[in-house]
């Protein structure tokens, strides 16, 4: 049974969005010819009919080039038949409940990897000639020759970013520690008439029921709330009388809100 996949916006924002409509199009059809596991047979015929139907194999070859560059693929051979693997593809999609493995793996016994468009030319003289006409010159005999496009690198394409309240957002109690304020969050405070670092030491402190994702969604609704504490007589002219008595009767008002409100940050 076939599986539905995602493709976010953000797509057209990567690497590849300079290059061309071949390589583009190339890159969307091995994610939906993938199995649960990022991998699919990598015929070149195949891969042609299917991502490219009755169009010449040139098609083929310039979207493979341009993947190359990017280090989009891993291509392996395995009982003398190819192989693709996408670089980070649990980064891009999510499988819950993924089927059996059936397609063999690259770091199976027996499998080996193609680090170069020359060995997987080999598998097809019609890939074979198409390259030669995409490059403009005869394909290399060397078995890693200088200036080919490898797929040997391990490096892949950036990850794409993780929205607020997805899946695959990391939740937490604590604000993370590599999070930093914005400017946003200064003007906020500026304008609502909080002490911003004070209201930043008690953000950091604090230990967060239900746990969040987006702490820079979470910093501005703690601004407005410890406003809102203030204006209600929390501090009388607006001054905090004691300040560690203040945090904690703010932090619990804050969190009772929160929960009333069902979590939302």
């Amino acid at each position: 049974m076939s599986r539905i996949r995602t493709l976010k916006q953000e797509w057209l924002d990567d690497e590849l969005s300079s290059e061309d409509s071949d390589t583009r199009v190339l890159s969307v059809a091995l994610i939906l010819f993938a199995d649960d596991y990022g991998r699919g047979k990598a015929s070149p015929e195949v891969l042609l009919s299917r991502a490219f139907p009755r169009k010449p194999m040139e098609f083929l070859a310039r979207g493979m080039v341009g993947l190359a560059r990017h280090r989009y693929l891993s291509l392996y051979e395995s009982d003398g038949r190819p192989f693709f693997q996408i670089r980070g593809w649990t980064k891009h999609q999510r499988v819950d409940h993924p089927a059996a493995e059936r397609m063999p793996r690259p770091e199976d016994e027996g499998s080996r990897p193609l680090t170069t468009l020359e060995e997987f030319a080999r598998f097809s003289d019609e890939f074979a000639k198409a390259l030669e006409t995409v490059r403009g010159n005869p394909i290399s005999r060397d078995p890693n020759p200088s200036g080919s496009e490898s797929f040997s690198s391990p490096t892949k394409l950036p990850d794409q970013p993780v929205k607020p309240g997805s899946a695959r957002a990391k939740r937490w109690r604590r604000v993370p520690t590599e999070w930093e304020p914005k400017d946003s969050h200064r003007l906020l405070a500026s304008r609502e008439g909080v002490d911003f670092e004070r209201e930043l030491d008690a953000f950091r402190d604090h230990e967060f029921t239900p746990p969040r994702q987006d702490a820079d969604a979470a910093f501005r609704n703690w601004l407005r709330n410890a406003a809102r504490f203030t204006r209600r007589g929390g501090g009388g002219n607006g001054r905090h009388e004691n300040a560690s008595e203040s945090i904690v009767a703010r932090a619990k008002r804050i969190a009772d809100e929160e929960r009333a409100a069902g979590g939302n940050p």
